[in-house]
């Protein structure tokens, strides 16, 4: 597979794109620029998320190049981003494109997604400080398997807890049907929605697991339905729940349907099918982190309408934290003073303030820190309904949850008007 090398439009920052297994020049961190590492699935199942990873950490790298950089010791420095691609295959890969970003590229700081939990045992011997944008699981949170690992996206914890509160407020329904494939993921999600549902009253009256692989969900969906549920949730990626959702369509079930997937309007239409998609999600409840569509944050609404002008794409939830991630990497190496101490950088990182240009609306810990002794960073979740005027998602309800206790609070926040973003 070549490299290929995209140069941003605002910005002449280089944005290298590796794969697993590929050579290519290392660079100086401690010279004029500094190279940001950024580990993502750009083949493979998960592209569907590594692309749009890729696009925001590239637009806020072109940004902070157009502010100046990163200025340590009173030197102002360029950045470049490395994307390596770890292709979906975590075992296979990570083992390879770790040691191209640290050991030869000499990377100072690594951008993570999904694969935290093949990048953790490396950083034993090979310490670099890690945000995490896109946690696979929680059981246990990727970081306690290593002290510079550092988690910003709102993971499962963080979400299904809202799906039997929400679910029972609205429609007064505590029988809950699980559906889902058989990976982390989604066990991950069925582990949560059961111990939520019995602190909320609520219950799973049926857990349906099968192969990751099957593509005839038929059987899946008629145990399901035999339960005799008042709400569904369906467990997995956003390729994972389209045909689910198709086929309880299809078998004439008009029950509530929630998931987290981080879907956008758009795939839901291209997945589904532009015909009938907008039929198949009419009682369809997608649970996630607030989108830059759904954020209350102004900042946040400005860089999702900014993103899309750019790429021309509806910016999922991820993107937000991707984007954070390239300023808050640059606030830890001006705070620790260094481009190449990943220890200070790391311990920077542990009582840093959240950055005035980051977009997301965190949730401010004590003394305005972004993240807690944990190391995880917390912002809003939402609930949101499908839109069946406008084809698009409505923010029906903003809460917070999260480990220890997974409790949720609603949150008091003025919904934005999302009748725009139709798919």
């Amino acid at each position: 597979m070549k490299s290929t090398v995209s140069r941003g439009v605002a910005v002449a920052t280089a944005v290298v794109l590796l794969s697993a297994g590929l050579s290519a020049c290392g660079a100086d961190s401690g010279g004029d620029t500094v190279r940001l590492g950024a580990i993502l699935p750009m083949t493979g199942a998960n592209a569907t998320y590594g692309k749009p990873l890729r696009q925001a950490a590239e637009l806020a790298v072109n940004r902070v190049n157009a502010a100046g950089g990163i200025t340590v010791d009173g030197r102002a420095r360029k950045v470049e981003l490395a994307v390596y691609d770890d292709g979906t295959a975590y075992a296979k890969n990570i083992p390879q494109v770790f040691p191209q970003a640290v050991l030869r590229d000499h990377v100072p700081f690594l951008m993570t997604a999904w694969s935290t939990y093949n990048v953790a045992p490396l950083l034993k011997a090979n310490p670099v400080p890690t945000v995490d944008v896109l946690a696979a699981t929680w059981q246990p949170p990727v970081t306690d398997l290593d002290d510079h690992v550092f988690l910003l996206r709102p993971f499962t914890p963080d979400i299904i807890p809202g799906v039997p509160t929400y679910m029972k407020k609205k429609y007064k329904a505590r029988r809950i049907a699980y559906i889902g494939p058989d990976e982390a993921f989604a066990n991950g999600q069925l582990a949560s929605l059961k111990e939520a549902a019995a602190k909320s009253g609520s219950r799973v009256v049926s857990e349906v697991r099968y192969p990751a692989d099957s593509t005839d969900l038929s059987s899946s969906v008629r145990k399901a339905l035999a339960s005799h549920p008042e709400a569904i949730h369906v467990g997995g990626s956003t390729q994972a729940v389209a045909p689910l959702l198709t086929q309880l369509y299809q078998a004439g079930s008009k029950i509530p349907v929630s998931m987290y997937t981080g879907m956008t309007p758009d795939q839901a239409r291209d997945l589904i099918g532009p015909g009938l998609y907008g039929r198949v999600m009419a009682h369809v409840h997608e649970f996630e982190g607030v989108t830059p569509q759904t954020n209350p944050s102004r900042a946040a609404q400005q860089f999702g309408k900014d993103f899309k002008q750019r790429y021309r794409s509806y910016g999922i939830d991820l993107t937000q934290w991707s984007y954070d991630a390239v300023w808050i990497a640059k606030a830890a190496m001006e705070k620790a003073d260094t481009v190449t101490d990943k220890e200070a950088i790391s311990d920077a990182l542990r009582d840093l303030t959240v950055p005035s240009a980051t977009v997301t609306g965190w949730r401010k810990r004590g003394g305005e820190r972004l993240f807690n002794k944990q190391r995880q960073a917390t912002s809003l979740s939402v609930a949101m309904s499908w839109d069946t005027a406008h084809n698009t998602w409505a923010p029906s309800y903003y809460y917070t949850a999260g480990l220890p206790g997974q409790t949720v609070r609603r949150a008091d926040v003025t919904a934005p008007d999302t009748s725009a973003t139709k798919g």
